[in-house]
């Protein structure tokens, strides 16, 4: 785990503080409560401290150099102030070459019971596997809220979710409104998957699109899944 701080750029060039300053930077106060829980919980994280005009690229650049699998990021502001995935946020989400989530706290203390709302697309898919690393960590028990269209139709397939998650199956025409009900029944956390359908399209945010994260009554980490080198990429990359 690499945690990472942003400071406002100077007249100075931008620069990591590598780990052999990582004393430095663990005394910088931003930095302060993460490195604290993490010693509570003997996890080992490298401090780094980042001086930045351009703070999406910068984070996409480390987490490819670094060879992030999840780029974390920390929802801080009011959620009346304006929307939620803008700026840096979003830009991360265009950008950043591995997956990334975008945590909205609602008083997250133990992780105990996980949400997952699926509708068969990519990004769902992606913060089900989220869902399942953390289960893996905190014994919490996931669940997964199958939601179909109305009266049934043209059902989508989960695939092979595993032995160790439940699933919900509901009918409703709005995906949104029936992944709202089920979280207020006792989760810690829901894991939803960007897209369309739960009004979280990463290329159009709006208040009125992300009208469930508002709604959620739970702590919420909206995944949007790695983006995937084309094949072809692959294959030239591999004659060299």
């Amino acid at each position: 785990i690499y945690a990472l701080r942003l400071r406002r750029a100077t007249d100075r060039a931008s620069f990591y503080l590598e780990e052999k300053e990582a004393q430095d930077v663990s005394e910088d106060r931003g930095l302060a409560p993460l490195l604290q829980r993490a010693r509570e919980e003997s996890i080992s994280v490298r401090p780094l401290s980042f001086v930045t005009n351009a703070p999406a690229r910068d984070i996409c650049d480390v987490a490819e150099v670094k060879h992030a699998d999840i780029v974390l990021l920390g929802w801080h502001k009011p959620l009346l102030a304006g929307t939620m995935l803008s700026g840096t946020v979003h830009d991360v989400m265009e950008s950043a070459p591995s997956a990334v989530g975008v945590f909205v706290d609602r008083g997250l203390d133990t992780v105990k019971r996980v949400l997952v709302p699926h509708l068969g697309r990519e990004h769902d898919a992606a913060a089900l596997a989220i869902a399942k690393r953390i289960a893996k960590s905190t014994d919490a028990q996931v669940t997964v809220l199958h939601v179909l269209s109305s009266g049934g139709a043209a059902p989508h397939s989960l695939g092979d979710v595993g032995q160790s998650v439940a699933v919900v199956t509901t009918d409703d025409v709005s995906p949104i409104d029936a992944a709202t009900r089920e979280s207020a029944n006792g989760y810690d956390l829901v894991v939803i998957g960007i897209g369309q359908a739960w009004g979280l399209e990463h290329r159009s945010f709006g208040l009125r699109t992300e009208a469930i994260l508002r709604s959620c009554p739970t702590s919420v980490l909206v995944v949007r899944g790695p983006v995937r080198e084309p094949a072809e990429s692959k294959a030239q990359r591999a004659t060299h």
